[in-house]
């Protein structure tokens, strides 16, 4: 209990909250010594954790105690009386044992989460963790209950996309198992955040003129004209899967318009997705995409990824090189 809720070892020692302490402080006794059982059950396994290699003054752990007065919650998540049962379950659900904000809020100064930006989205790890306001032009305000609730328990949405990278691992390993009732508990609650501006303001095109004029099977008579090299590599490794109107010829997962990831210009996620890939197992089986960080050059993942925002998101994108290889070192 003293580790979940306050961030401290069995030795006394302060916890840095890489793990995620400052969300589980708002785990209530009950479900915290119910995960403590069920950790209990599973084989034993010897390991040895490496040291931590901070520099000074973060080595500093006693430092940890004032950061704590500042941003650790002081307590369980509370109901608040003034909304439903099932939004309050849903707060529950996403603030504490989900600890959403830890990938979707960004950080302060002092690597807290910064309450002035809640859910309004930010990059960890390479990720784009995507705003999750009520904003309809930035955020989910504009999805549909059953949207939010098919992203969350199937990890895809007709429409809006499939997950990928951490967002495809918490569907994998936690989200997939969970009720409807907590599925739509976490909706309802979703949407009463209030709208923000995040600092990646990424719109949506749902209907990208190349795409709109695109088969199946054959892309825009323009751009086959053209002959780019983003085109050249889309259809020798893509389009047997993803389709040239982005609808996905193999699985719905497949599917592109809509999804952030193709809107987005700066191509965070686009990247990480296409040097490393992305699996999922999900309640219907297993999803993925291969990796092609080894199979091609940084100028050609360029291409590609140019291509694929300029096509699907209906966006002008400028990913060089030069991203591509900052991207690779991120793995």
């Amino acid at each position: 209990m003293r580790a979940m809720h306050d961030g401290v070892d069995n030795e006394g020692r302060n916890l840095y909250p890489a793990f995620p302490y400052t969300a589980y402080a708002r785990m209530s006794t009950e479900d915290a010594l119910a995960l403590k059982d069920y950790l209990f059950s599973l084989t034993p396994v010897r390991s040895v954790a490496p040291a931590t290699e901070l520099s000074f003054p973060f080595s500093q752990r006693y430092l940890m105690r004032g950061w704590n007065l500042l941003f650790k919650p002081s307590g369980p998540e509370q109901p608040d009386p003034q909304r439903s049962a099932e939004v309050n379950r849903g707060a529950y659900l996403v603030e504490a044992l989900g600890h959403c904000g830890e990938c979707h809020t960004p950080r302060n100064l002092l690597f807290a989460l910064d309450s002035g930006k809640t859910f309004a989205g930010a990059v960890t790890a390479g990720w784009r963790a995507y705003n999750l306001t009520s904003d309809r032009e930035f955020g989910i305000g504009s999805w549909s209950d059953a949207q939010i609730a098919d992203y969350l328990s199937e990890g895809h949405a007709e429409g809006r996309g499939s997950a990928s990278g951490s967002m495809a691992e918490a569907v994998e390993h936690s989200l997939r198992y969970l009720t409807p009732e907590d599925i739509q508990a976490m909706v309802a609650y979703l949407r009463t955040i209030p709208p923000q501006r995040g600092d990646a303001e990424i719109t949506i095109n749902p209907d990208p003129p190349l795409v709109r004029a695109s088969t199946a099977f054959s892309p825009a008579p323009e751009e086959a004209r053209d002959g780019s090299l983003g085109l050249s590599l889309f259809q020798g490794a893509c389009s047997s899967c993803h389709g040239w109107n982005g609808e996905g010829l193999q699985h719905p997962h497949a599917a592109l318009v809509g999804s952030q990831t193709v809107n987005d210009p700066t191509g965070t996620n686009l990247l990480q997705v296409l040097i490393h890939g992305s699996h999922m197992k999900t309640n219907e089986g297993d999803v993925s995409m291969p990796a092609f960080g080894t199979a091609y050059t940084d100028p050609e993942i360029a291409a590609v990824a140019n291509y694929v925002i300029g096509h699907f998101g209906g966006k002008p994108s400028t990913i060089t090189p030069a991203h591509v290889a900052a991207a690779r070192k991120l793995d």
